[in-house]
């Protein structure tokens, strides 16, 4: 039996756990769509399989949104916010 699972259908599945957990605790998960606060003041650590996932996302965006996103990597090595974070929101956010 081949047990191979789609990343896509991972995520989703486990953003059905997330979201359980976020109404469980949500006296004390602070977190939500639109906060930024890991992306302006972390380190970004990914997997492998994470960033071809994203960069599948990139790769479906406007071509303007690339161009800000191109522009925000070039200073990333100058401690600034993560490349995807645009006006305070992920513009990956899907993915």
């Amino acid at each position: 039996m081949d047990a191979k699972i789609d990343y896509a259908d991972f995520l989703n599945s486990l953003d059905v756990r997330l979201n359980y957990y976020f109404t469980q605790f949500k006296d004390y998960i602070h977190c939500k769509q639109g906060c930024s606060f890991c992306c302006e003041k972390g380190d970004y650590p990914i997997t492998d399989i994470e960033f071809k996932y994203l960069v599948k996302g990139f790769l479906e965006l406007d071509i303007n949104l690339k161009k800000e996103i191109q522009k925000n990597l070039k200073s990333i090595k100058k401690g600034a916010n993560c490349p995807f974070l645009i006006k305070n929101s992920c513009s990956l956010y899907k993915y």
